[in-house]
């Protein structure tokens, strides 16, 4: 095995949002004998660097942040980006979910703006509706159309949006809804081409919708104990959960290092 790419929440990260001490020490073992370490998060790439430094992701070592929107070096600086959704694709999630409210992410900002699409669009909005762990409160210009991934809540029309964007509906009840072509296992390929690998020479980590297509295209894919069932229909492996040091146990398991 010559990468390990790993999901942060639900995964490395337990509970109370901290990589376990026998994971942290697994991964460096793991890091000393050659072996590459990628992170591959929802999180915008802020929020992952002090996890990547913490398990010292250097030179040679990537970050797929925004659930494959963004390939980054070990620095956060960007490399490659996917296809983002426009204001088009963001008048046609508000028909086909029925909802004129929902958050989204744009990639000149980096922020979560959540508010009234059509108001958006228009570029009218002066602020922005202050919601549950949302604390950003900002003006929105017209000129912002380029939109990373959207979260609708209370969605009953997923098969439909799933005909047409990357649909993952998470553990907390959210629909995040991205281009047709953005996920996770396109950022991988990316980097195996960059590495010059085979798909056989990773393992992945994961637990939640977003790492779906990880889990259908990856041989080496291990889900957490406290992953959903589908990912642990696909995995190779089924760990210990992430409060227990899932990460750690699996890498142990298969004499990795």
């Amino acid at each position: 095995m010559k990468v390990i790419i790993i999901h942060l929440d639900g995964t490395l990260l337990n509970s109370q949002k901290i990589i376990s001490d026998l994971d942290l020490k697994i991964l460096k073992q793991c890091r000393d004998t050659g072996i590459k370490m990628c992170i591959c998060s929802g999180r915008h790439i802020d929020d992952i660097l002090p996890y990547s430094e913490m398990i010292g992701i250097d030179t040679g070592e990537y970050i797929i942040s925004c659930d494959g929107c963004y390939i980054h070096n070990h620095k956060g600086n960007v490399l490659w980006k996917s296809e983002f959704l426009n204001a088009v694709d963001l008048k046609k999630i508000a028909k086909l979910s029925d909802k004129k409210r929902f958050s989204f992410f744009d990639k000149k900002n980096d922020y979560l703006y959540t508010g009234n699409i059509y108001y958006f669009l228009k570029g009218i909005v002066s602020k922005i509706i202050k919601q549950e762990k949302i604390n950003i409160v900002r003006l929105i210009s017209d000129n912002v159309i380029d939109v990373e991934k959207v979260v609708v809540r209370n969605c009953n029309n997923i098969n439909d949006l799933s005909n047409i964007y990357t649909v993952h509906k998470l553990n907390d009840g959210a629909i995040e809804i991205l281009n047709k072509q953005t996920n996770k296992y396109t950022a991988i390929k990316k980097i195996i081409e960059y590495l010059e690998l085979d798909e056989n020479e990773v393992i992945y980590f994961g637990d939640d919708m977003n790492d779906y297509e990880c889990f259908c295209n990856l041989s080496n894919c291990i889900a957490m104990g406290n992953a959903i069932n589908i990912l642990k229909e696909h995995a190779c492996y089924i760990t210990d959960n992430n409060d227990n040091s899932g990460v750690g146990k699996a890498i142990k398991h298969f004499n990795i290092i």
